[in-house]
């Protein structure tokens, strides 16, 4: 229970960043060649309203891998289409990850990853208590992370 609690703790701090990073639309291109797969997407491929998502990542578009470029191309494509409300968590999950630094987008896929691992059951508790944590207000919010970290960082 201590791991799945240090788990939600670990999504909320980061605030759904490592979502977006992780993949969230579903995969299309499972069919294409290997080779087609790991090559770059060029900046000036992508469509205008792609790069207006995608601005925040513009000067560190070339150093992603392809695999992450082909993830946030999918994420800009569908963005014309989404509510203005989820358009926004979008645009802010992007800015984010445009902020983070390697070690931290490391520490994002990894929680991601390990969060769909996670038994149905679990992630439904999980997504849960993120809903919940968000409802809080900001103040609650801020001591609710403070007193994970003083209980993250106690020995044993």
């Amino acid at each position: 229970m201590n791991r799945l609690l240090a788990l939600v703790f670990s999504i909320v701090i980061t605030s759904g960043a490592s979502a977006y990073a992780a993949d969230p639309v579903p995969r299309t291109q499972a069919d294409l060649p290997t080779r087609a797969l790991a090559r770059p997407i060029p900046w000036s491929s992508l469509s205008p309203p792609q790069q207006q998502v995608l601005q925040p990542l513009a000067t560190q578009w070339n150093a992603l891998a392809p695999g992450q470029q082909r993830r946030f191309a999918r994420i800009a494509a569908t963005a014309p289409s989404l509510s203005d409300e989820r358009r926004e968590k979008v645009d802010g999950h992007i800015a984010r990850w445009a902020t983070m630094t390697p070690t931290q987008r490391s520490e994002a896929r990894q929680r991601w990853q390990q969060f769909r691992e996670l038994p149905d059951a679990q992630k439904q508790r999980l997504r849960q208590a993120f809903a919940r944590f968000r409802e809080l207000s900001p103040e609650q919010r801020r001591e609710l992370r403070e007193r994970y970290r003083e209980i993250r960082s106690r020995p044993g």
